[in-house]
């Protein structure tokens, strides 16, 4: 190790401590901060455009660093298809890609910090566009198959893509390098080189907004230090991105109209949907009461069983002062993040971006994937609290057999279930004792499903008049 650092430029050697400084900071940061989902990169490009030993040295570099990566391997060189111009061949690989990374995605997400691709949802984008452009498929075919990759839970998944390109002429040099022949083969030619490479411009250009960011490189001049090094800090500031969430607020003017009003319904507030939502770091939110923070939460209602799932917050899951602090809840659900609005796609507005955040909340707190709508939400904005001043709930009902879901409740939020304990358990709405929850609640269970036997709760009701 010596030896090897002794050969190194002090240029070098000061980016390497950089990095390593850097990376320090951030992996104590997430380990002091609430698990969120790993971080998914994609790279892509033209062939030998050094893309292989890039990701190849970021995951060395992150795991030596006490990072937890998965690396989603490249599946063209074990393909069955023979044909590599049959669209057959990219449907393989790329649906092989999709099938490893819902693996890690679905399976270990709470054990990973960073997944890596190597080739996948925007390589095979590009590939399908070659492979129309040079007729190897119809129009119908790759319209299909391209919206089949760009469905909002695919390109979702995505937070960076590395698009690597080289010229024709570095390409087939760095192929032949180490080669001896001068054959050419069936992709790694100069006709099919400058194709593909064109494709890629077209994909950077059509797809620019489905996915979060892309980043090109063409590495026909650049040192494969230098890139390694750009790609490396990137990555670890986009960690640091999302150790801290960056979560939905509106003006609280745009809300002045309900000042003197806790509950309201869907059709009294129309003009929610025509309102922007801004987005800032969660502690700069919270600390600012002219920031109100839409929380879309649903309780879980089997209407064969009457019942509803309920649960305790954990104390590390609840900050100071919260009124869900020591109480049972029967809604599940959280803050809004860039996120679920860049997932809620180009038609996304205020309905649609909470759908989206409810569905990732509800996988993130309970593992279960459902589709709760929201379209005629319930409106919750108390004012008898310092933190429920700036929260306004988003609430609906979701119709399920609750026996039938595997709810898994997430560690870091929630008190397992065991022993006496309600947490997790499937109570029957006429045993439900009215004292153990929370105003959210006990305001749910009234207003959306009829369940009253509260006196001293009169004060929150929907303005009738």
């Amino acid at each position: 190790m010596k030896q090897k650092l002794d050969s190194m430029s002090d240029s070098d050697l000061k980016k390497i401590e950089e990095l390593e400084a850097l990376a320090k900071d951030i992996l104590e940061q997430r380990k002091a901060s609430k698990k969120r989902r790993p971080i998914v990169i994609e790279f892509c490009g033209t062939p030998k455009a050094g893309k292989t030993s890039c990701l190849s040295a970021l995951n060395l570099f992150l795991k030596r660093n006490g990072f937890k990566t998965r690396l989603v391997t490249e599946r063209a060189s074990i393909c069955p298809v023979g044909d590599k111009f049959s669209p057959l061949f990219n449907i393989w690989t790329s649906n092989s890609a999709i099938a490893q990374l819902a693996d890690y995605v679905a399976g270990s997400w709470r054990n990973l910090d960073v997944i890596i691709c190597d080739r996948g949802i925007f390589d095979a984008l590009c590939w399908f566009y070659w492979q129309k452009d040079s007729q190897y498929m119809s129009d119908e075919e790759h319209k299909v198959l391209s919206k089949y990759l760009t469905m909002d839970r695919f390109r979702s998944l995505i937070d960076i893509v590395y698009v690597f390109k080289v010229s024709e002429k570095s390409a087939l040099e760095r192929e032949y390098k180490n080669l001896l022949t001068r054959k050419s083969g069936t992709i790694m030619n100069h006709r099919v080189i400058e194709a593909f490479n064109k494709s890629l411009d077209f994909a950077v250009k059509k797809y620019d907004r489905d996915f979060r960011k892309i980043e090109q490189i063409d590495t026909s001049c650049i040192d494969q230090n230098q890139v390694g090094y750009k790609v490396t800090r990137q990555i670890l500031q986009t960690l640091s991105d999302l150790t801290e969430e960056n979560i939905a607020y509106l003006d609280r003017k745009d809300v002045i109209q309900f000042e003197n009003r806790d509950i309201w319904k869907s059709e009294d507030w129309p003009e929610r949907n025509f309102l922007k939502l801004k987005y800032e770091k969660r502690t700069t939110v919270e600390d600012d009461e002219t920031k109100i923070q839409p929380l879309p939460i649903v309780i879980l209602f089997d209407p064969n069983n009457r019942s509803v799932l309920v649960a305790k917050k954990h104390q590390k899951g609840v900050s100071k002062g919260s009124p869900e602090s020591g109480k049972v809840v029967t809604y599940f659900g959280g803050h809004v993040r860039d996120d679920d609005e860049f997932a809620a796609g180009s038609d996304a507005n205020f309905d649609r971006t909470c759908h989206y955040a409810l569905t990732r909340e509800l996988y993130e707190e309970l593992g279960v994937t459902l589709n709760p709508l929201i379209s005629n939400p319930l409106f919750i904005w108390l004012k008898n609290n310092p933190r429920s001043m700036k929260h306004l709930a988003v609430a609906c009902v979701f119709y399920t057999d609750l026996d039938n879901l595997r709810i898994r409740l997430s560690p870091d939020e929630f008190v397992q279930r065991s022993g006496n304990s309600e947490s997790g358990k499937i109570i029957n709405i006429e045993k439900l004792e009215d004292s153990k929850f929370e105003d959210w609640s006990r305001i749910c269970l009234r207003e959306l499903l009829g369940i009253d036997r509260s006196e001293e709760f009169t004060f929150y009701r929907l303005d009738t008049d």
